[in-house]
């Protein structure tokens, strides 16, 4: 058996795999004294010319890689300190869902949103890394690393996204992860620096250093003051129009707040709804339950709505929902014309 951790909300979570056989055995907790949710893979033969115990061997070693992408350690120690990634680096600030309220009567900065491929780049013992929100590294842009080594210092970290403007997330996620000719038309757009310094000095600390510079690949969002919820209505309304997702809002006063959802970084984020059909209620790879559902003639899998009890229970009583509408909610769609981040809102049953 091999054991793994992460700290999250609760404390630490843990999560184990095992094989009997041809069967892998996979239990997961929340916290340490937790009751584990446990589910089983069965492993077919397939026709690799590997044996059984070897294609076992190797779904496990892709699980366990899975695992350790999302930040999970075998080290209790490591989990505890929940700091850095598997690089052993600072994971980024993560953003609070913007309410309408929480920038009224402050200092407040906007930037448009940007639906892009989320990168940090730091300079560690003289080596130049860029790295995911989950700490993997990005090797195949160059032409950004190039730029970015000109103006990254050591123990600096700037935050920002691999971006092209019109062109879908998943299309820039192939471009980074394998090298190709569109890999070089891929934007460093830095919006912001690990500092525990307020966020308008950051910002203004980050155009110092590539100002002057005729860089192509690496360039600074633009920062545009918050002038009341009326105006914010407004710049949403620009950036939407102009094939952005929405606005990111930053409260001034506060430092970077590394690995955190952070109560100074708020989104403000179009959201779509559509009605789907439940083709099925089954368990995830994390042993969660989840909706297979028809959208357009294209299958699409979806979390059921409600508290973790309500979608065991529909799980239990998936004769009930199969064959029913689902009324989802969602940010974008694929390339495939299939509902991104999707999420079940209510059952439909008229």
């Amino acid at each position: 058996m091999i054991t793994l951790y992460r700290k999250n909300a609760l404390g630490i979570g843990s999560w184990s795999i095992w094989a009997d056989g041809a069967t892998i055995h996979i239990a997961h907790s929340s916290t340490l004294d937790g009751s584990p949710v446990h589910h089983t893979e069965v492993v077919q033969r397939g026709c690799q010319g590997r044996s059984l115990d070897e294609q076992v061997q190797s779904r496990i070693r892709s699980r366990i890689s899975k695992q350790r992408d999302k930040g999970y350690t075998e080290s209790l120690d490591d989990a505890a300190k929940g700091a850095f990634n598997q690089l052993g680096l600072l994971p980024p600030m993560l953003a609070q869902v913007y309410q309408g309220h929480e920038a009224a009567g402050r200092r407040a900065w906007m930037q448009r949103k940007l639906n892009g491929l989320r990168c940090l780049i730091t300079r560690q013992d003289g080596e130049l890394i860029a790295y995911s929100r989950r700490g993997k590294p990005f090797s195949a842009i160059t032409e950004i690393l190039a730029e970015a080594n000109e103006f990254i210092s050591e123990g600096d970290t700037v935050d920002g996204e691999l971006y092209v403007h019109g062109t879908s997330l998943q299309t820039i996620q192939s471009w980074v992860k394998r090298r190709q000719s569109d890999t070089g038309r891929i934007l460093f757009v830095m919006y912001d620096q690990m500092s525990r310094d307020n966020f308008s000095d950051r910002h203004d600390e980050l155009i110092d250093k590539v100002k002057g510079r005729d860089f192509k690949r690496c360039i600074v969002l633009p920062k545009i003051a918050y002038e009341g919820d009326e105006h914010r209505a407004e710049q949403f309304a620009i950036a939407r129009d102009k094939g952005f997702e929405g606005l990111m809002i930053r409260l001034d006063g506060f430092c970077y707040e590394s690995n955190k959802r952070s109560a100074s970084l708020l989104k403000d984020k179009a959201v779509f709804d559509t009605e789907v059909i439940v083709k099925d209620i089954v368990l995830s790879d994390k042993g969660n339950p989840v909706c297979v559902c028809e959208y357009n003639g294209k299958e699409f899998r979806t979390s059921p709505p409600g508290s973790h009890k309500e979608r065991e229970q529909a799980l239990q009583n998936k004769s009930q929902h199969i064959g029913t509408r689902l009324t989802i909610e969602y940010r974008e769609m694929t390339d495939d014309g299939i509902p991104f981040h999707a999420v079940g809102v209510n059952w439909r049953k008229d």
